[in-house]
């Protein structure tokens, strides 16, 4: 077996994904991508506490007055202002997006994504820079739109392979067409 061209192959990878990454490497980007799922469960739970209490002490008003309604309804922007700021982010991810003359692989911390390019007929570019990775249509099918098989979010770290792409520096295999909205350039120079 031949030695990764990629430099860093995780060793989760499976045999098949390690043949897309034994192959020449087109554009290859790793990252830090900051995800916020710690961040929005806290606030869901503050949130869900405070409609809680809210309406507890709103069913209560006509014995207790107003005074303890208007105390929850001015404490949440600033129990949410709180927990944001003593919450460490601990949702920091590892992303790589790896371009190869046999397929594509995309990884984040926990999930692995990888196909090959006989499997993808379109890379869409969207004016913010995400990409949309759109299977090749079933049988019959074609007519109909198609799930993309994955997609990745703009960051900085991948502007380069964007601004290959979009220039056609870096070429896709037959099979798959790049579809970049007409607005690309004048973006992702400006980024």
């Amino acid at each position: 077996m031949s030695k990764p061209t990629h430099p860093l192959v995780p060793p989760e990878f499976t045999p098949e994904q390690r043949v897309i990454l034994e192959t020449p490497v087109l554009a290859s980007a790793t990252y830090v991508g900051k995800g916020s799922d710690l961040q929005k469960m806290v606030m869901a739970l503050v949130t869900f506490c405070f409609i809680g209490l809210g309406s507890m002490f709103f069913t209560a008003k006509d014995a207790v007055g107003d005074t303890p309604w208007l105390a929850v309804l001015f404490l949440y922007p600033l129990a949410i202002a709180i927990a944001w700021k003593l919450l460490p982010n601990r949702s920091w991810r590892s992303c790589g997006l790896t371009l190869t003359e046999a397929g594509v692989v995309y990884h984040e911390q926990d999930f692995i994504h990888a196909y090959h390019w006989h499997e993808i007929s379109e890379l869409k570019i969207w004016h913010d820079g995400s990409m949309y990775f759109i299977p090749q249509p079933l049988l019959g099918i074609a007519a109909l739109r198609q799930k993309p098989l994955f997609s990745i979010s703009y960051d900085p770290a991948l502007n380069q392979i964007l601004i290959d792409l979009v220039e056609g520096k870096v070429k896709l295999p037959d099979g798959t067409t790049l579809n970049p909205t007409e607005d690309n350039l004048r973006l992702l120079a400006g980024s």
